[in-house]
């Protein structure tokens, strides 16, 4: 059996969608989202997208704050190699433990799409704290509920359940947006700083 998160699954299924000319992610279900992101931004500093797979987000970003400093990982060297914002910088590199990125270097983090595949959701967590600065913000986007996707180690997800991980992780000063309905699932948004000491 294969292990749907593994790099080698991953990198086959970016693989796959180069061939047939289209992306691993679908950019029109996740635009609805991503606009409502987009009063969440600030107009420089530094961003960080965790599981940024060929960098669609990273794209959009730049087309609306182009002073922000761009910056991807994803464990799949492929996706990497597929990205489609060049004016980011790129890492191969976990996401879960983020130990290409130093302490206290990012003003966001953007983590969308990529909780939902971690075996221990509050680790990645504590790793996205640690490369926030002071006052940084989190931003979570994930599937409110269940969905179609065999890649997904937890389901039925909630912003409770979200907010329980972070807390863990030790984030405050929770929000969210709206649930954003759509197909193949809903989506959510939960946000969180990290308070200066």
């Amino acid at each position: 059996m294969t292990d749907v998160n593994s790099v080698a699954y991953w990198d086959a299924t970016y693989e796959r969608h180069a061939r047939e000319g289209t992306t691993a992610i679908t950019v029109a279900e996740r635009m609805p989202a991503w606009q409502g992101l987009l009063p969440l931004l600030p107009g420089s500093g530094s961003l960080l997208d965790v599981g940024c797979a060929g960098g669609e987000f990273l794209h959009f970003v730049r087309q609306h704050r182009p002073r922000l400093e761009l910056w991807g990982i994803d464990h799949s060297a492929v996706a990497i190699r597929l990205q489609t914002e060049p004016s980011a910088t790129y890492l191969c590199g976990d996401g879960v433990s983020l130990e290409l990125c130093a302490d206290e270097t990012f003003d966001v983090v953007y983590s969308g799409h990529f909780i939902e595949h971690v075996a221990d959701p509050t680790q990645a967590f504590a790793s996205q704290l640690r490369v926030l600065r002071p006052d940084g913000l989190l931003i979570v986007l994930f599937p409110h509920g269940d969905g179609p996707y065999v890649e997904h180690v937890w389901s039925d997800l909630t912003l409770d359940t979200i907010a329980g991980w972070l807390s863990e992780a030790g984030f405050s000063d929770f929000g969210c947006l709206p649930l954003i309905e759509g197909s193949p699932v809903d989506q959510a948004v939960i946000t969180a700083r990290r308070r200066s000491l």
